[in-house]
């Protein structure tokens, strides 16, 4: 009866902690202070004249200084920013209310940019450019950060090759390699039609539709549809 009392009176004192310190971090977790205000499909000048669409979330208030600049986060996607995929209202909205402007673009030929998507071709320059268009804008402080995961992550390191001088920062997370270190031999594993399926055109396709598995069974490679 003792060792229940004292197993009782432990899970009660553990409790009672996780209890207070969720309050405690409830009551000191930053909160954002400025309103978000958006816009939608803002056209990008790349280098050759092709316009790419972002949408800009962006603290609608000034610092105390008065200069109404911020830093940027950056994340160029392949899977339509205008989307729920990716989560870039709200992910826009947190940012934007505590001073960043937080920048969702689609990249070349896909969503509401111009141009034709060809995979990991354009990432370099193209991010290189808007980098630097980001860092000149009038609500910029010239800091600009990029982020995001997969092929969103590949495009960072593709843009960062280029040396934009005004990449602050990256965080680039589940990055694939190197495609030629995927396919060595220059050929592309029939998985790969799957994502190229998703990625057909502006918009995502419904990759759901299709019957992989015996297109990936079906032999020879050269004949498959």
């Amino acid at each position: 009866m003792k060792r229940m009392f004292l197993v009782c009176l432990a899970l009660a004192l553990i409790l009672g902690f996780f209890s207070i310190a969720h309050s405690l971090a409830q009551s000191t977790a930053p909160s954002g202070s400025f309103p978000t205000r958006i816009d939608f499909d803002v056209k990008v000048p790349m280098r050759d004249g092709v316009l790419l669409s972002a949408d800009i979330y962006r603290p609608d208030g000034r610092l105390p200084s008065g200069r109404g600049k911020f830093p940027v986060i950056l994340i160029r996607t392949p899977y339509n920013k205008s989307t729920e995929r990716g989560n870039h209202l709200q992910w826009g909205r947190f940012f934007a209310s505590h001073g960043y402007v937080y920048v969702a673009m689609d990249v070349r030929g896909r969503g509401d940019s111009d141009g034709i998507f060809v995979p990991y071709r354009n990432e370099g320059p193209d991010g290189y450019d808007s980098i630097e268009w980001c860092a000149a804008q009038p609500w910029s402080t010239g800091k600009v950060g990029t982020t995001g995961s997969s092929y969103l992550g590949y495009d960072q390191w593709i843009a960062a090759l280029q040396h934009p001088p005004h990449l602050a920062t990256m965080i680039s997370i589940v990055t694939p390699p190197d495609p030629f270190v995927e396919s060595p031999t220059g050929l592309q594993s029939p998985t790969y039609l799957s994502w190229y399926h998703l990625l057909l055109g502006h918009t995502l396709h419904n990759a759901a539709a299709v019957d992989w598995n015996t297109i990936y069974r079906h032999l020879p490679l050269n004949s498959m549809d």
